[in-house]
């Protein structure tokens, strides 16, 4: 039996695995957007042993990486190759989902600076006053020589606190009216 891995995602990956009987792990190289064949001729055991040594890292069946639409950096498939058609449909739909995946950690680390300033200047009435709205951005400088095909990050968030009373901590008295 053969055992194909497909490559998903636009970094080399190298493919190790165990076969047992064998004193050291294998590996092979697979290029972005490629396809390798698993050396030697393989028995069923010994490729669901390679799959599931995987499979907790993301391994996806080919049948499957379009039904589940998440993430699938390795594909494989086995008997016969991952269609090439599949791979690119993967690459694109993995692109797509880690510059979602960016876009929410940047949003995330906004609000969570904007945590951090307000905890800060909690209780200094004239900086509690004034600190509404703050805004980060984001812009990928590119070097001489940079991929220039590839698009560029240029994006700006705006966390703004709302409009209700400040809160007081506990133990703090209110002012008498």
């Amino acid at each position: 039996m053969k055992l194909f891995i497909a490559n998903g995602t636009k970094q080399v990956q190298v493919f190790m695995y165990w076969v047992a009987e064998a004193k050291s792990p294998r590996t092979q190289t697979i290029p972005v957007g490629a396809q390798i064949q698993i050396t030697g001729d393989l028995s069923q055991p010994e490729i669901d042993s390679i799959i599931a040594q995987h499979v907790k890292y993301g391994l996806t069946a080919a049948e499957e990486v379009e039904r589940s639409r998440s993430y699938s950096s390795l594909i494989y498939s086995v008997d016969r190759p991952v269609k090439t058609g599949l791979i690119e449909r993967a690459l694109a739909f993995n692109h797509n989902v880690l510059l979602l995946r960016g876009k929410k950690v940047r949003e995330e680390s906004a609000v969570s600076t904007n945590n951090n300033l307000v905890a800060e200047v909690e209780g200094i009435a004239d900086l509690d006053a004034n600190l509404r709205t703050l805004e980060m951005s984001v812009v990928e400088e590119r070097k001489d020589g940079g991929d220039n095909d590839a698009p560029m990050i240029n994006e700006g968030t705006r966390v703004q606190r709302g409009t209700e009373a400040p809160r007081r901590g506990p133990g703090r008295p209110r002012k008498a009216a």
